[in-house]
């Protein structure tokens, strides 16, 4: 399990020469109800420093939801990440509405931008 984690999680990893994305569900609590949600990593090819950290979640009655990731990849551009999954709850700022979702972080490796969510 990673640090801070209280169940397995579903990790993915995405690559190129600017950097490592790696995604996995993250479980804050040993309570069998909790939420999990997606933490979502930039690391360096060489040292596999971490370079930025950022998050996903989805708010369900007020509560954190659950978050999971089905895809990581990295587009044709080679700097936009895609993160395609699935969600209980609307993730801030989605366009659209469903039980999946596609996050586009536009220059993952190069910036903090906050991703666009559409859900389907």
């Amino acid at each position: 399990m990673l640090a801070g984690s209280y169940s397995e999680p579903n990790l993915a990893i995405a690559a190129n020469d600017l950097g490592v994305a790696v995604s996995y569900t993250y479980d804050y609590s040993p309570s069998g109800s909790n939420s999990e949600y997606l933490r979502l990593l930039h690391l360096t090819p060489d040292t596999l420093s971490v370079v930025r950290f950022t998050e996903l979640l989805a708010q369900y009655e007020f509560h954190t939801s659950n978050v999971s990731c089905k895809e990581l990849s990295l587009l044709a551009d080679g700097t936009t990440l895609q993160v395609q999954g699935t969600k209980v709850g609307i993730i801030p700022f989605e366009l659209g509405s469903g039980s999946n979702y596609i996050a586009t972080y536009p220059d993952f490796f190069t910036s903090t931008t906050a991703p666009t969510v559409v859900a389907y």
